[in-house]
């Protein structure tokens, strides 16, 4: 049995957080934007087409925090069930592992405009830096990571019906 490093676990992963937050920020604006014209906008400011401002902007105001709410419960609705739905496969254990030579590797431009793919034993995986769907391992070998050609990987991976999202991955010791 080679000596393997643990190069990345999904154990040690959290819903992602930025992801909860920053749509949240989107309804915040959206409710400045309403306080802000009902409290200090006058109630008879007319713009050029005869449309209330203060009302314009209350209601786009209003608006704009509602659509960013629907936005946000459609984003974190679907961040969090990706996380947990993963976090099952993971805990039951109910996924693959495979072990051998990494083959066919393509990496990932530093450009960001391409996945970076790879087989183990015929298994085949992609992923990308800039991809953050699933919570499964995505550093690129132009950001660090530690795929590359020809080196031996053991992978903890389960299909996600879109591909196989690597949960675990341990690296030959170098």
């Amino acid at each position: 049995m080679p000596d393997l490093r643990l190069v990345y676990d999904f154990g040690n992963r959290f819903p992602r957080i930025g992801i909860i937050i920053f749509p949240l920020l989107f309804i915040l604006i959206g409710l400045v934007i309403f306080y802000y014209h009902k409290k200090f906008v006058k109630k008879n400011n007319n713009s050029n087409f005869g449309i209330n401002k203060r009302t314009f902007g209350m209601v786009f105001g209003i608006l704009f925090a509602s659509f960013a709410t629907l936005f946000s419960a459609f984003t974190i609705t679907s961040n969090l069930n990706e996380y947990y739905r993963t976090k099952e496969v993971y805990d039951t254990k109910n996924y693959k592992v495979v072990e051998g030579i990494v083959k066919d590797f393509h990496p990932m431009s530093e450009g960001g405009h391409d996945s970076e793919r790879f087989t183990v034993n015929g298994v085949p995986f992609s992923y990308s830096d800039y991809d953050l769907t699933d919570y499964g391992y995505n550093n690129s070998a132009s950001k660090g990571g530690a795929i590359a050609d020809d080196i031996y990987v053991r992978i903890g991976y389960f299909d996600n019906g879109n591909r196989n999202v690597i949960l675990k991955l341990e690296t030959l010791l170098k």
